[in-house]
Order: C-alpha cells, then structure tokens, then sequence
C-alpha cells in the first residue's frame, strides 16, 4: 500500500492534488491555478534523515495556495465560503481537503504576509489554526494567529481568529485515522472547543489609564466620509411614512458600491453592499432600481450590489437570523441595509427589553462579521410624539440608544409634497455636519442637494412645475395657478403671490387679460 493511502487518503485525493512516489520519497507537488508544479515537499520513506526536503532553489509556498485564486466558489461547502482553515503540514491540509473543508498548509512556524493578504484579499473572516497538539504546536499557533491579527488591524479588516486544542501528540491526521467515520463531528468538537484570538488573560483585566492613552490604537476607518458610516456601526435612517427612506438608502447603497460620492459631498469607501428588503414587491423593486440606475452601466456595479427581496426574515427568530448569516457569509458585505426595522422582528417596539434583544441581534451581525448595518426605520406619528431630531423614531428609545450615526429626514416646513426633505444628522464619533436640503428627481428618483430657498415653503420649482402642468401655449391665468401651488405646496395665497411677484419677469412675465376685472396672466418668457 502506497504511503499516501496508509494515511487514509483516496485515490480521487491523490490524483487530483497529484501526489505520487519516486526514489524512496513521497512527492507532495504544490500547484498552480493550472495545475501546473510548480514546487514539491519531499518526504523519505526510507528512513533517512531529513525527513521532510524542500525542492531547492524554489521560493517558499503556502500548500493549497491555488484554492485562494480560484474563482470556482461553486466547489466549496457554501456555509464555509468566507471560512480557512490553516493546517500544520500537507498531510493534514490533504485530510481537511478531502473531508470538504476549505484548507491550506504551513509548516510549524511559518507564515508569510503576502499569503495572509490573499487571506484578506479573498474576504476571509473566519480563520482557524489547528496545529499539531504539542507545545511547538501551539507556539507556532499563536505566532500565525497574531501574524494575521496584526496584519487584518492594519488593513482594518475584522477577522475571527480560534485555535484549536489538539489532543497532546496528535494531529488531524492522527484523529481521521482513528475513526474516518467520526470525523466529521470530531472537527465540530474541535471547532466548538477552539480559543479564539487574542487569547483571554488570566488575572487582571484593567489597564491603566496612562498607559491606554499612550497605546497605538488604529484610527477609525470611514465608509462614508465624515463620520457618517464608519466602518463595523450602526446607522439609522429615520423619518415619515412615504418620505422616500427606501429609495435614499438604495441611492446611499449604490453610491457605496460604486465608490462614488455621496450627495456630492460624502466620499464613499468601494464597498460591497447587501439590501434586506421585504417591504415592496420584486417588480416595484425592479422598476425602482431600473429608474435609480438610469445614469449607471452595470459594469460600474462591479457586482458589488446585491439584493434579498424575500420577506417573512426575523431576527428574533432562530431560522431568521441564521438566514441573514448565511447570506451574510455567501456575499461577504462591508454593508448591510435592512428595510424597515419593523419587518425584521414580532417584538414590540415600545418595549425596551423587546427592541434591547433586536438591537443585540444587530449588534452580533456587526461583532461576527465587522460589516456596517443600515436600518430603516419610521418617525412616530406627530400627534402622539412631540419629540425633535433622531428621537422621533417610532418606538422605544433602545432605538436611539444603540445606533452610532443617525440620518434624519422630514419634509420641508412641514410641506407634504415628496420632492423636498430636509436632512439633518446626529453621530456619535464625529461632528454632525449641518442641515441640507434634499429635492429628489422624479425620472431618476435620486436626490440632489438643492438650496435652502428651493426647499423653502413655496420654491421657485414649485411654481414651474404647477406652471408646466397648466399652461396652455405657454400662458396660464394667476388665479389657476395660485390655486394649484397652494394644493401642492399647503402655503397660503400670499406666500404663493409673494413667490409668483419674485418670479415675475424671469421665468415669466405678468399681463393683463381681456374680460371682465381684467384678470392677470402669467405668459412663459422666450
């Protein structure tokens, strides 16, 4: 029996990593995305010492390197996508392979930056180190642990890092050999019984106030400029029903995925983007993005957007919550947009215990994975809140209490009318900028800064629009048009005729009409 089936490996294993013996050596061949050689391990087979050579005069590669520049997820166990799995040596890297896990190879103390950057690269989020169960095992365990530790931070990148306790003496091949059957649920002990990285501390856990001032802490990291998203928060985009909330968040998602500023102003990180929505239909959805990206190629996307139109998804619920984590895992985003909160839970959002146990449910998402959450959320209704800024969220003020960026949007002066909104901000890590004024295209439903008097009671749009929906050959009567500015608008006549005497002699030019009173008219200038 040849040396790689004495250790339990199959012949579908050995042809397809290639393996193979020559001259008293097993030959463990490293590949490349072609399957190409491009180096080998050699171990003696006969005793000789040394046991494990290296093909000279050939760099230093990671075993299984070629898994991390495949574009062929479809291969992969799909609840593991964003998941290594780092061994000790080709063996146990070929016995983690063949039981479907994702792995790769190092020897016991070895790791190299630019394989932990197609670890980062390769949007890796969950790494286990399963050493070989000895002190050297673990020492080279917590080396690499550290390696990859330090090297996530300096990206600012989040990583879960765990590093298992093998069985003194052993190693993963070992454990297969013992039972091939048990396996599976051996590696689930191991992976339930892991460390996770940085290792806890015995003892003390305070630290000095001096010396936590004096530490070099990473600066915080926006995917928003100014403070708006940063990255691994909590944001909240509250106001009244029917204000065009969905359609701000989408627009702020597309931004994002595109790297694109933000209403002209906010610089956005490229991010990858995942929208939760379960409150319209896939084809108002559809018809509502085709408008949004009018001005965009596909290829701008980058396949950086991706959407989730299912409903029924809760987060109080165990099916629910895995489902997000499953998507979760399957995207990779550095944003998640839920739209709206009170689809996501059965709870009662006027109870704090209640919302505390949805919020904690947010705040896990944000720990796991290191994303940004964006949530979607309605005011109170004005008669029963008297409340000002974020705290006219509907519901219990936890919902105020948890979010780290809160973006805040009403209708201009109190107006009805959809196409203005004011939106002022409140952030907890940086200085709020001041207020803007937001009027929103109705053929591309994307919101452009505007002015503050364009976002006035009556604007000067406000009366163009009235204006090009009652002229007649480029003439409308006064008293048409005073009419159906105040239904749109909900001013009075006199601020409507004090907007129309500002306007005369610019977009139009007022005269005199035949009849009885002589009634005025507004004539559109050439």
């Amino acid at each position: 029996m040849s040396y790689f089936k004495k250790r339990g490996l199959t012949q579908e294993t050995i042809d397809k990593y290639k393996l193979r013996e020559e001259n008293g050596k097993a030959i463990i061949p490293y590949l490349d995305l072609d399957g190409s050689e491009v180096s080998y391990n050699a171990r003696s087979l006969d005793g000789q010492e040394p046991k494990y050579k290296y093909q000279a005069g050939k760099p230093r590669y990671l075993y299984n390197f070629q898994m991390l520049l495949s574009d062929k997820e479809n291969e992969w166990n799909k609840d593991l996508l964003s998941t290594l799995f780092i061994c000790e040596g080709e063996i146990d890297t070929l016995t983690m392979l063949q039981a479907g896990y994702p792995a790769v190879g190092t020897n016991a103390q070895m790791l190299k930056l630019d394989w932990v950057q197609l670890f980062i690269d390769r949007r890796m989020d969950t790494i286990h180190l399963s050493d070989d169960g000895d002190d050297q095992g673990l020492e080279g365990a917590i080396k690499k642990a550290q390696l990859i530790y330090d090297a996530y931070t300096q990206t600012q990148r989040y990583v879960n890092i765990w590093i298992w306790r093998l069985p003194k003496g052993k190693d993963l091949n070992d454990i297969y050999l013992e039972s091939p059957t048990n396996f599976p649920s051996r590696i689930l002990e191991l992976i339930e019984n892991a460390d996770p990285f940085p290792l806890k501390q015995e003892g003390n856990l305070t630290t000095s106030v001096t010396d936590f001032i004096n530490s070099e802490l990473p600066e915080r990291e926006d995917l928003i400029g100014g403070g708006l998203l940063p990255k691994a928060s909590i944001a909240v985009v509250g106001g009244q029903s029917k204000l065009g909330k969905s359609l701000f968040v989408t627009q702020m998602g597309i931004r994002l995925a595109t790297g694109s500023n933000f209403l002209s102003k906010f610089p956005c990180k490229k991010s990858r983007v995942l929208l939760i929505q379960q409150e319209i239909s896939e084809f108002s959805m559809q018809k509502r993005l085709r408008k949004q990206l009018s001005k965009f190629n596909p290829e701008d996307l980058e396949g950086n957007f991706h959407l989730v139109n299912t409903k029924g998804i809760k987060l109080d619920r165990r099916d629910g919550l895995k489902k997000v984590r499953e998507t979760i895992r399957e995207v990779r985003p550095d944003v998640l947009i839920m739209d709206p909160l009170y689809k996501f839970h059965f709870k009662e959002e006027n109870s704090a215990s209640d919302m505390r146990n949805v919020f904690d449910r947010v705040d896990e998402l944000v720990s796991e994975f290191g994303l940004s959450v964006v949530i979607v959320h309605h005011h109170g209704k004005p008669s029963e809140f008297k409340r000002k800024g974020a705290h006219q969220l509907r519901g219990s003020s936890v919902i105020f209490d948890y979010g780290d960026s809160y973006f805040v949007l009403n209708r201009k002066g109190g107006n009805e009318s959809r196409s203005f909104i004011k939106l002022s901000f409140e952030l907890r890590n940086a200085e709020e900028p001041p207020p803007m004024f937001l009027h929103r295209d109705p053929e591309t439903l994307w919101y452009e800064v505007t002015s503050e008097d364009l976002a006035a009671k009556v604007s000067e749009l406000d009366v163009v629009e009235a204006f090009q929906e009652l002229e007649d050959k480029g003439v409308v009567e006064k008293r048409k048009l005073v009419n159906l500015v105040e239904n749109k608008t909900e001013a009075s006549s006199k601020t409507v005729e004090r907007r129309l005497k500002d306007m005369d002699g610019g977009f139009f030019e007022s005269f005199r009409g035949e009849g009885r009173g002589n009634p005025i008219f507004y004539r559109k200038k050439v």
